[in-house]
């Protein structure tokens, strides 16, 4: 199973594939009383590891971070600009993958791409 093993939030957008209408949202729609919106954007790969870029509406730069289990923390709140999350995988497989985000709005959502999962980098 892929898990996340490291995260940045930027400004630029990381010009990877734009395949966001490949990967199912679950929930479609956060909390109700959450502003931030996070959207799939792209993903690739980086090196041997797949790389999930994820686009996030907040009012100011964003922040993220890992747990334990790979699942992603977001930090914002408000809305009107466009950051790029970018999310490196422990695996190689961009087109397999599943990805857990949670932000400070309350809001939890799962991304998946493919089969989920994926193969670990050798």
């Amino acid at each position: 199973m892929s898990r996340v093993s490291s995260v940045s939030v930027g400004t630029n957008d990381p010009n990877f594939t734009r395949d966001g209408s490949q990967v199912t949202k679950s929930p479609a729609n956060g909390a109700s009383n959450d502003s931030v919106t996070v959207s799939a954007w792209e993903d690739g790969t980086s090196g041997t590891n797949a790389v999930v870029v994820l686009q996030v509406n907040a009012g100011a730069t964003p922040t993220a971070s890992t747990d334990a289990s790979g699942n992603i923390s977001i930090q914002a709140s408000g809305r009107g600009n466009n950051y790029f999350l970018s999310a490196t995988l422990n695996s190689s497989d961009p087109n397999n993958w599943t990805v857990q985000v949670s932000t400070s709005g309350g809001s939890t959502y799962t991304f998946t791409k493919g089969n989920g999962g994926g193969g670990h980098k050798k």
